[in-house]
């Protein structure tokens, strides 16, 4: 007859090498379980990553990364020279490899021939 009561104090216990391993692997693998449960239970906590070629950056992020004002920027949209995506009715949002082009001066073919050719926009 087995008795349910805990068992107080210090006790030997003695067991083979095989199934100590065997007990070890079920405990890890029943703490993974439980970790794959909590995370389920709380994914909206973790974010996805994102590549810097699919993220996207606010306006004042943009102005403040570029050092310009938000005319500027909204004069580079009507050229055509760094375009936003709309969010909504009224935010705008930018690539933020664009921006980072930008940064690095590429584009700036495009600024040199905006008198020739002022139809390429967004």
């Amino acid at each position: 007859m087995i008795n349910d009561t805990p068992i107080l104090g210090n006790q030997l216990v003695v067991m083979s090498r095989a199934d100590l391993d065997a007990l070890v692997e079920k405990m890890a693998s029943n703490m993974i379980a439980m970790r794959v449960e909590d995370k389920s239970t709380h994914e909206s906590d973790v974010r996805p990553i994102v590549h810097d070629d699919e993220r996207f950056i606010t306006r004042e992020e943009t102005a403040k990364l570029l050092h310009v004002d938000y005319s500027t920027l909204w004069r580079w949209n009507k050229l055509g020279l760094l375009c936003p995506n709309k969010v909504g009715p009224r935010r705008v949002m930018y690539k933020y490899s664009d921006v980072l082009k930008k940064l690095n001066g590429e584009g700036q073919q495009k600024e040199e021939q905006k008198g020739e050719d002022n139809a390429e926009r967004c």
